[in-house]
């Protein structure tokens, strides 16, 4: 670690130790005014930080769970409380991450953490923003908040990426401030929140459009630069996508379905020579794994579920669900 990141974390550490500290009577007097409007204290969720690596978000909770007749969750508008609207009005719904600060997951300043299913959606250049750890605030928040595009933000994101320096995490700090106290920028015209970012899908839609299965010869790169040995044994589903370098060893069975995303750098393997290891791996349709992770003999990783970035899998992942690390684990599904 250089010494101006060494720096950061110090400052991040005394921030957040600080902040804790003063804030507890205003923590306790925001839980009490929750708790009244018959809500949870605190909105717990995964979200992915520096490298694509999961961890618990914590926020003060600004919106009730009211569901329709199919038990969808109701639009923003209709779910925000009162309390919510204040929090978010006045920026302390956020506080609850100065914990994430003092853990390490986040930093006082960077990229604002986001949802784990807009990881499929960047486009590289985009997914750059995950080079550093995420922030509370960050040079897109001073620069618009959620009154700017998604393009906007991750510009801003990926500039800072490039850019970064002590000072200009100081003067990002004392821009904020200045824009919480004029409350600009906290929601998208016309939105109760930030609208749904799906940029990427659209690329993806039409990068998709003429898909074709390609072309794989034994321990050849194909042109998308993945390997296959023991071809005869994979059975490739539908507009799967999978990254450069993933190499995948399919001697007693790979099932990849339909819609599949696997990240650059990864091995699948359905035979470890280490333990001696063989079985089939299945991949359920559209599951995710992320860069550089490694799926072992004989695993199932179950539909919709995501695997984040250098995870080594070793057993089965159930649906619905995202797992991470080395070995993998479960993480819990929002709260």
């Amino acid at each position: 670690m250089n010494l101006q990141l060494l720096i950061k974390r110090l400052l991040d550490l005394l921030g957040s130790l600080v902040g804790l500290t003063i804030l507890i009577i205003p923590f306790l007097i925001i839980a009490v005014l929750i708790r009244i409007s018959k809500s949870s204290v605190f909105f717990k969720q995964i979200r992915p930080g520096k490298n694509g690596e999961m961890f618990s978000l914590y926020k003060f909770r600004t919106m009730n769970e009211l569901r329709d007749e199919n038990g969808s969750l109701l639009p923003d508008e209709k779910r925000i409380t009162n309390i919510g609207k204040l929090l978010r009005k006045l920026s302390l719904d956020e506080l609850p991450e100065l914990w994430n600060v003092l853990k390490g997951d986040m930093s006082l300043v960077g990229s604002r953490p986001l949802l784990v299913e807009y990881l499929g959606r960047y486009t590289p250049e985009q997914a750059r923003r995950h080079e550093v750890k995420p922030g509370i605030t960050g040079w897109a928040q001073v620069n618009g908040r959620n009154a700017i595009t998604w393009e906007e933000k991750f510009k801003y994101d990926v500039w800072y990426v490039d850019n970064w320096n002590l000072w200009l995490d100081i003067k990002i700090i004392f821009m904020t401030l200045v824009k919480v106290i004029k409350k600009e920028g906290i929601s998208q015209p016309g939105h109760v929140t930030m609208e749904e970012f799906k940029g990427n899908i659209n690329i993806m839609k039409e990068r998709f459009k003429n898909w074709k299965y390609p072309k794989i010869e034994e321990n050849k790169l194909t042109k998308y630069n993945w390997m296959v040995q023991h071809k005869e044994n994979l059975k490739l589903g539908f507009k799967t996508d999978i990254g450069a370098f993933t190499y995948i060893n399919a001697k007693y069975g790979v099932i990849i379905e339909d819609y599949v995303e696997i990240g650059s750098h990864c091995s699948i393997y359905s035979a470890s020579t280490i333990d001696k290891k063989k079985g089939k791996v299945i991949l359920k349709k559209n599951c995710k794994i992320g860069s550089h992770s490694v799926i072992m003999p004989g695993v199932t990783i179950g539909e919709n579920s995501v695997i984040g970035a250098f995870s080594f899998v070793n057993k089965d992942i159930p649906p619905n669900v995202v797992a991470m690390g080395i070995p993998v684990r479960i993480k819990n599904k929002d709260k």
